[in-house]
């Protein structure tokens, strides 16, 4: 084992990097698409991040603030070759595992009629109403009155309330593109405490390419604040929105429910307010008997609660292969890659090896039998993102025919799936698959 980690420092030199943004998946988008009878478009990295819309497979180690659990699909290889899944779920914990920070945050609400709304009200008399609970003693709360000008300060419930009030009856046309550069130039003033700008719209606000381009422009800017859109209902064009966002350090959520909405909000807000597990990064590292370049991928920050599952293929070399003989033994089996996560918490950095071992057979119901069943259902559900962003160019070549019957076939394996372990998200997946068959049959 030490002599491959050492292989691991000589051959990290050389490694190709991969950006993920964990943000978003763009399976809401998917969704989206499908309800008004579109084909979903290629997303940037959305099938890297599919499975973060998913529940998490694993439950938080109670004594670390990050969690990370590496599996493989499965335990043994075919002797002429294999090809293995590789699961790295990645959380942090909850808030009392990380310090928390004194910010500035201000909420933009693009449309005050929609607090005219009772549900639309709810939304941030119970969102914000929590954060007022929770929130440091030096914390400052805002929103943005567009009539005045000017950030009106909530400290209590009651103050909440009147705000509301007073956004609910506001009859002044929200010039957004100005109100988020007032906001940006009241925030810059002040440079005592952090600053963050969340922008909320019913109404899709980046449909409007004077709005979008302010939006994209503010961090460049005024770098000393983070701004993040919070769109309900609507989606804009995922893939133009999503290609802007990952240039910069900025956040895009949708979210299609008001409880959703009430969550997402007050959980940016107990991101911001603490410290993030920051420069997140995971490696696999391949010894010398397995001729594949190293691989890095680059996954940010996480915030409270926050987490990632990445999944990625790695090819097993066949046993003839192994330059070493001596690398396997039927005991120990064969190192055939390594795994590494690395992070950085208040200032220190942290490391871990995981190595990943399989033993050769020629035993196919002894290579099923040794598969991981968290691992195998995760990977089955990611041949959906394949799926859903291949369609498109199958359809574009006129292959119809090989487009429905991949979605058979995935539909069958989702099944098969449910069939012993009943998860409503599955069952979302299943039905957003026949969606996509019954427009394509349409066509």
């Amino acid at each position: 084992m030490k002599k491959f980690l050492s292989v691991m420092m000589v051959l990290s030199i050389a490694i190709s990097a991969f950006a993920i943004q964990i943000k978003n998946s763009g399976r809401g988008a998917i969704q989206y698409s499908l309800k008004n009878g579109s084909l979903p478009v290629e997303v940037k990295n959305g099938s890297d991040c599919y499975l973060d819309d998913f529940a998490f497979p694993y439950k938080n180690r109670k004594d670390e603030a990050v969690s990370v659990f590496v599996q493989q699909e499965k335990a043994f290889a075919y002797q002429n070759g294999d090809e293995n899944n590789i699961q790295i779920a990645i959380k942090a914990n909850s808030s009392e595992f990380f310090p928390g920070r004194d910010v500035n945050y201000v909420i933009f609400v693009s449309n005050p009629a929609f607090i005219a709304t009772e549900k639309g009200r709810a939304v941030f008399s119970d969102s914000v109403g929590s954060i007022l609970a929770s929130k440091g003693t030096s914390s400052a709360l805002y929103f943005y009155i567009a009539e005045t000008e000017k950030l009106a300060s909530v400290t209590t419930a009651e103050e909440l309330e009147k705000v509301l009030d007073e956004l609910a009856l506001s009859e002044k046309s929200t010039d957004m593109a100005a109100s988020l550069e007032t906001i940006a130039k009241i925030s810059s003033d002040d440079a005592t405490l952090p600053w963050k700008v969340l922008c909320v719209s019913e109404q899709d606000m980046f449909k409007n390419e004077i709005v979008e381009n302010c939006f994209f422009q503010l961090p460049f800017t005024y770098s000393n604040i983070d701004f993040a859109y919070l769109g309900y209902g609507v989606p804009s064009d995922w893939k133009r929105i999503g290609d802007r966002a990952e240039k910069l350090d900025v956040s895009i959520y949708y979210e299609n429910t008001y409880q959703s909405l009430t969550s997402r909000i007050a959980a940016d807000f107990e991101k911001v307010s603490h410290v993030q597990v920051e420069n997140l990064e995971v490696r696999i590292v391949y010894p010398f008997d397995v001729h594949h370049m190293p691989k890095l991928f680059k996954l940010g920050n996480l915030g409270v609660n926050e987490s990632h599952v990445l999944l990625e293929q790695v090819a097993i070399p066949s046993l003839i292969s192994l330059r070493n003989p001596e690398a396997y033994s039927a005991e120990e089996g064969f190192c055939y890659a390594n795994c590494s996560v690395k992070y950085e918490l208040e200032g220190k950095v942290f490391y871990k090896t995981y190595p990943l071992t399989v033993q050769y057979s020629e035993n196919p119901e002894e290579i099923e039998n040794s598969k991981n069943e968290i691992v195998s259902k995760n990977a089955t559900i990611k041949q959906s993102a394949n799926l859903f962003f291949y369609v498109e160019k199958l359809m574009d070549f006129n292959m119809e025919n090989q487009a429905l019957a991949e979605i058979n076939r995935q539909i069958s394996a989702l099944e098969k799936i449910y069939e012993t372990c009943p998860d409503r998200q599955l069952e979302v997946e299943i039905e957003n698959l026949k969606m996509l068959k019954e427009i394509i049959l349409k066509k």
